[in-house]
């Protein structure tokens, strides 16, 4: 009998490209941060799960102390198990399962070592420490999901699947993704979704009654303070755009924001029509066709960007929770930018 995926989305980063390295095409932020380096080890939570059913009965106990709280969050909701509280039937089954074992076998080779994202990922941790002393850095540790979540979060753990970052050739993502979306699937992805995945969790939107505007500027907020932890990536990269992407939108940024604001969104707290400004999709249909999907996103850090240097804000006096999208919008002066 083969193993029953189930899709339970817990946290899904769905940027698209990979991360350009050099200087050509790279984004400068208005304000750069310093800090040193976080150390980060990646628990490798995968490698260990394996002799999972083999332990005595004493060991499998430590094992769930060890890995507490996010053993049986990870059992039930990720992997849909049902034999609580030690799960070892359902863990046994999942990894015999012959599509598990051969993400298994692929994620073992991809990353058999860790230490460059470790590298990078303590880099940006260090620069958020320095923006923000006060925020709790959770353990970072990783597992296999069977292609569901990309992070699962607890209030201590940060988990990575890692078979979300197989590359977005990788055989099994093209019968399970559509195309727009595997561009996600890079290893590069990882430290900026991580990163995301904190400021989002850390900061949440203030108002959930919340209009178009105040979601883009939200995104747009996000976006700004992932290029100051994130230097060294481009602009593109950092809004999950291709490079033809990318130009498009910088090509059209005036048709663009005429179109939102023509189409009286901006005001609008419909969120079916939010959504298709903010979530993965193709394309942002409101706009056009050939607009990228999430393009409220990358107007919001436009917004944002340009109200910061007309106003010479420093990233920590932007408020990721205040309710504060018009008059920043206002105070930004943006009109399409060009």
């Amino acid at each position: 009998m083969k193993f029953s995926f189930r899709h339970i989305q817990i946290f899904y980063c769905a940027s698209l490209l990979a991360i350009i390295f050099g200087c050509i095409g790279c984004h400068t932020p208005h304000e750069r941060i310093d800090g040193k380096a976080y150390p980060v080890i990646i628990d490798r939570f995968d490698r260990a799960l394996t002799s999972y059913p083999q332990l005595d009965s004493t060991d499998r106990a430590a094992f769930r102390d060890s890995y507490s709280p996010f053993f049986p969050i990870y059992s039930m909701y990720v992997l849909g198990l049902s034999d609580a509280p030690e799960f070892v039937s359902g863990i046994e089954k999942f990894l015999s399962d012959s599509i598990i074992a051969g993400l298994y076998r692929d994620t073992y080779i991809r990353f058999d070592n860790l230490s460059g994202t470790e590298r990078e990922m303590g880099k940006a941790f260090g620069r958020l420490h320095s923006l923000y002393p006060n925020l709790y850095i959770p353990k970072i540790q990783s597992h296999i999901s069977g292609l569901n979540q990309s992070i699962v979060t607890t209030d201590s753990v940060l988990s990575i699947s890692l078979d979300s970052y197989l590359g977005e050739e990788y055989p099994l993502y093209e019968q399970r993704f559509y195309n727009y979306e595997r561009g996600n699937k890079t290893p590069e992805r990882i430290v900026p979704d991580v990163i995301e995945v904190i400021l989002r969790q850390h900061f949440p939107p203030a108002n959930r009654r919340s209009t178009l505007l105040d979601r883009i500027v939200y995104e747009g907020k996000l976006l700004y303070l992932s290029s100051l932890l994130q230097p060294d990536l481009t602009e593109a990269t950092l809004s999950g755009y291709t490079a033809q992407q990318m130009e498009w939108c910088k090509e059209n940024e005036p048709q663009i924001w005429a179109r939102i604001v023509s189409n009286g969104d901006l005001f609008s707290s419909d969120n079916l029509l939010i959504n298709k400004y903010i979530l993965p999709a193709p394309f942002t249909s409101p706009v056009q066709q050939d607009a990228p999907g999430r393009i409220g996103r990358w107007v919001g850090w436009q917004i944002v960007k340009q109200y910061v240097k007309r106003n010479s804000i420093s990233a920590s006096q932007i408020s990721l929770s205040a309710d504060d999208a018009q008059s920043i919008l206002k105070a930004s002066g943006y009109t399409g930018g060009k």
